[in-house]
């Protein structure tokens, strides 16, 4: 995101208004990060995880990697350490390949 729309202050200044905005609506799913050891050990199916090291949603990318791995035995996963949320379009080259890579 932060290729399209630049960085800095102004960026966040214009985001703040959506983000309270999404902080008072109700998900209809919660978010990965935010479920139980117990539910994400009920993973069973191979998956690939990707994480931004500049996502602030998240938080820690490595942190969450390291639960990741502890709870999804079947988990492959890539942090980009130059990533924000939206890693397909800061990272889009990577993501792909490592998609493709991941489905054969």
């Amino acid at each position: 995101i932060t290729r399209s729309l630049g960085e800095g202050e102004r960026v966040n200044r214009e985001f703040r208004p959506w983000m309270r905005i999404m902080g008072y609506t109700k998900p209809r799913v919660g978010q990965p990060f935010h479920l139980r050891a117990a539910k994400l050990r009920m993973i069973t199916a191979p998956t690939l995880l990707f994480l931004g090291g500049r996502d602030g949603l998240v938080g820690s990318a490595p942190a969450a990697a390291r639960r990741a791995r502890r709870n999804i035995t079947t988990c492959d996963i890539e942090v980009l350490p130059d990533a924000g949320l939206v890693m397909s379009v800061d990272e889009p080259d990577l993501v792909s390949a490592r998609i493709i890579d991941f489905l054969h």
